[in-house]
């Protein structure tokens, strides 16, 4: 799946849960008659109160509902599990022979939908948060204690490690800490590949991850790709798939250059990711990528030769979120080959001599 269309699906995923949960809401309200339930629900088993004073009960067969204060049911005992309290709880439910979990608030109400496999309450240094594991495709969704996404994608894993919270994508890895203020974005290992050679950004900086988040990363990787793809192909169905400013300025490689026959990449190293400062509102990145490059050309005699070097692109984007972030300009700083200096005319005599 092309990564920019995988990260429209993970926001339309956040989408889709909000409006699930008012879809199942409403055919929840308007398809039982929860009032009849509560008068009659035979209560076998209570839990301990909650701040609010409600407790979770279970009846003789073994369902789940809540009970206020005074005794009443206020939920009605018709979930398989119920855990939380003080007005919110993750609740369970069998669904076309499949027990699927969601959120419930204090009146039975779906705000979460029922459409995954498991959602776990953790706590580090008082911050409260889930992970929710859908049930379709295994997909991760991290959600605050009041169960509104922590982030605008879903996630290939996430896992907790003591206060480390590790995310991945097919694209990246992500590690958070978690304390008492909530998610603080420590490290991020973005991969990329263009004409089969392989690489990844690391980012460590807290300065540059306070102005990122993932998915603004990987638009900028998936961007550097795509442009080197175009400086050494000339091809420019490479930009086709980036999001340029108006004013953008692009350059290929080695542009003014009529020697060269071919040049390709063998490799990427050095790749690093800053922030610069302009006087205008939106913050812009810079990608610095060295690339191992071999380059074919015909010399001065028109003799076909080739040579190999390094050479350094400076991709630029410019914005403050991933739906702002566009490609401002990008170019090598080498604007020609190290050629080799041309022989002079006693060494060409020399070596015409010896052969």
């Amino acid at each position: 799946m092309n990564k920019h269309v995988k990260l429209a699906v993970s926001l339309l995923f956040i989408v889709l849960i909000v409006l699930a949960a008012a879809i199942t809401r409403f055919y929840s309200n308007t398809g039982r008659s929860t009032s009849d339930r509560r008068e009659s629900s035979e209560i076998s088993r209570r839990l301990a109160p909650d701040n609010e004073g409600s407790r979770i009960f279970s009846d003789s067969n073994g369902m789940y509902g809540v009970i206020d204060s005074g005794g009443k049911v206020v939920i009605a005992p018709e979930w398989y599990s119920l855990s939380g309290g003080n007005g919110l709880y993750t609740a369970s439910s069998k669904i076309n022979g499949t027990i699927l979990t969601g959120c419930i608030d204090g009146e039975g109400n779906v705000i979460v939908p029922l459409i995954f496999s498991e959602i776990k309450k953790y706590s580090c240094d008082g911050f409260v948060f889930n992970i929710a594991r859908a049930a379709s495709d295994g997909t991760y969704v991290v959600f605050d204690s009041g169960f509104l996404p922590c982030f605008a994608s879903s996630w290939d894993s996430a896992e907790l490690d003591g206060n480390i919270l590790s995310l991945t994508t097919d694209m990246g890895r992500y590690e958070y800490s978690v304390s008492s203020e909530g998610f603080i974005f420590r490290n991020a290992e973005v991969d990329g590949s263009v004409m089969n050679c392989d690489f990844t950004a690391l980012v460590t900086s807290g300065v540059l991850l306070s102005k990122l988040d993932p998915s603004m990363l990987e638009k900028i990787i998936s961007g550097t790709q795509q442009y080197l793809g175009f400086a050494y192909t000339d091809n420019t169905a490479y930009l086709s798939s980036i999001g340029k400013a108006d004013d953008a300025v692009i350059e290929k490689l080695f542009p003014e250059d009529t020697k060269i026959v071919t040049k390709s990449i063998t490799g990427i190293s050095n790749v690093y990711i800053y922030a610069d400062s302009y006087d205008d509102s939106s913050p812009r990145f810079t990608v610095s990528v060295t690339a191992d490059t071999a380059v074919t050309y015909n010399d001065e005699g028109g003799k076909p030769s080739a040579l190999v070097g390094k050479y350094t692109a400076a991709v630029e984007f410019r914005g403050d979120n991933v739906g702002s972030l566009v490609l401002t300009s990008a170019g090598f700083r080498e604007k020609a080959p190290a050629y080799p200096a041309p022989q002079s005319t006693e060494e060409t005599e020399a070596s015409a001599n010896a052969q």
